[in-house]
């Protein structure tokens, strides 16, 4: 449903997401087929589609009325996000990719050697493209094209590209695995010939998790520079420059191999683009293996309740438990990592980091932490409820400590955006200060022992996130004050 799945899951929470769900699975012919039928009549589309209709009569009445209110707008109004031409021709795309070797999907780039192997599967590419994409192609154009002038202005052209990337993630991230041992041999971190078997299958299960969170984190860049993006984009499409894209323009998106690949580099979508995410991202794996450890084992119903004890205002014996709990932890799931990740960041192969080597791991820890974490919000919002003042009396209505906890959820991402914009603002400082903390003998480098003093030690680990500017404290102050403003 690509960004207007946002939207239905306002409608009705937990239980609409039952419905976006049941929506992805459906098959590119049917999705179209569903759109076409809610643009007539919402409900009846509903209740014929065997696959939606169970989640959607799950649904409260309420929710019901309003989900079928959102989508007959959003069957008419392309700027809501939902694409579903678009969506069908992706999806047709990326199962053909999948019937497909890696080897014949790879022959056929711009890039590949010529040979008659190349010719015969371009040829098979461009007769598949024509029969399969190109009708849906043309629907896309038109339903895209609100004005009714046959082309695509500016302020067009930005909704459907809009709309072209946020349905990439969703319905790619799922194929990318079988491309995993072609990016391992790419990828400048992957480990020497000589390295064990275990410490290559280790590198290649990071790789596969990567591989489908890189176009993800790639939309967010995207969205971050949506408004330059788009221009670039658009002036790579309109050939003509007549600041206007005509239908055979738009279809050299997807028709032209060597023009798509223009097209999502000039969005930042790009393979260099992905190429320069997905290393990124597999900078430090053991420490983010360390990070889903973590988060896996938060995420337990016991742990959950023991680490109640961390929030403010606990009692001394529940902060002992939570220590306790995560020494255990510490000890018998994240140790032996974080020893192999101190020494992936000793670049110099001195035995000690030094602090330009002890930057690079801050920011590592910053960015997989925060990436990490991003979908824990609404576990630990109830939890972070209790510790807040403005929070609903205890008899209040389920309704009303529901909205309380979204807007938790929605604050805590603003908490964190806020804090790491803090920290880049004044990152020289704040690393030299959490540098000297865990600098423990003052001879300027941190060994092995300080390092792992800043996740096996409560007391340093607290006064080292502070020094950063992430502690519990700053994070509380700074959320408390965004709940009450």
């Amino acid at each position: 449903m690509g960004a207007g799945a946002s939207t239905v899951e306002k409608s009705a929470g937990d239980k609409m997401k039952d419905f976006t769900d049941a929506y992805k699975v459906l098959s590119p012919d049917d999705s179209i087929k569903f759109w076409e039928a809610v643009a007539g009549d919402a409900a009846a589309a509903v209740n014929d589609c065997a696959g939606l209709k169970g989640p959607f009569d799950g649904l409260v009445d309420d929710a019901k009325a309003k989900l079928l209110e959102d989508l007959k707008k959003m069957a008419t109004d392309p700027s809501l996000g939902v694409a579903p031409y678009i969506e069908a021709a992706l999806k047709k795309m990326r199962n053909r990719m999948d019937s497909m070797p890696v080897e014949d999907v790879m022959a056929q780039r711009p890039e590949a050697e010529d040979n008659d192997k190349k010719k015969e599967l371009v040829a098979a590419a461009q007769a598949w493209k024509q029969s399969e994409l190109e009708p849906l192609l043309q629907k896309a154009f038109d339903r895209h094209d609100t004005k009714k002038n046959k082309v695509l202005e500016p302020d067009e052209a930005k909704v459907f590209f809009n709309n072209l990337v946020a349905y990439v993630p969703e319905i790619f991230a799922g194929s990318m695995a079988k491309f995993a041992p072609m990016v391992v041999d790419s990828m400048p971190q992957k480990p020497p010939a000589d390295a064990t078997e275990e410490a290559k299958a280790f590198f290649l299960k990071k790789v596969e998790e990567k591989l489908g969170k890189t176009h993800s984190c790639l939309v967010a860049d995207y969205v971050a520079n949506k408004a330059t993006k788009d221009v670039e984009a658009f002036k790579l499409v309109d050939v003509n420059g007549d600041g206007t894209l005509q239908y055979d323009e738009f279809t050299k998106i997807f028709m032209d191999e060597g023009g798509t690949q223009n097209f999502f580099n000039a969005l930042g979508l790009g393979e260099k683009a992905f190429f320069v995410k997905i290393a990124e991202l597999l900078e430090a794996p053991f420490l983010d293996e360390a990070m889903q450890k973590s988060k896996k084992w938060m995420e337990q119903p016991e742990t959950m309740e023991k680490m109640a004890g961390m929030m403010p205002g606990a009692a001394q014996d529940a902060k002992d438990a939570a220590e306790n709990a995560y020494k255990a932890h510490y000890e018998a799931d994240l140790k032996e990592l974080l020893q192999k990740s101190f020494k992936r960041h000793d670049t110099k192969n001195t035995n000690v980091l030094d602090l330009e080597e002890t930057k690079v791991f801050f920011a590592n820890l910053i960015r997989i932490s925060i990436q990490t974490f991003a979908d824990s919000k609404k576990a630990w919002a109830p939890m972070v409820a209790g510790s807040l003042p403005n929070k609903p009396a205890d008899d209040a209505s389920a309704e009303d400590k529901d909205a309380f906890n979204k807007k938790i959820v929605e604050k805590m991402g603003e908490t964190e955006k806020g804090m790491l914009a803090d920290y880049n603002a004044s990152k020289d400082a704040r690393d030299k200060a959490a540098f000297d903390i865990v600098d423990a003998n003052k001879d300027g480098a941190l060994q092995e022992e300080e390092f792992l003093k800043i996740f096996g030690d409560p007391a340093t680990y607290k006064a080292f996130n502070s020094a950063l500017g992430f502690g519990d404290d700053e994070y509380f102050a700074k959320l408390t004050g965004l709940m009450t403003a």
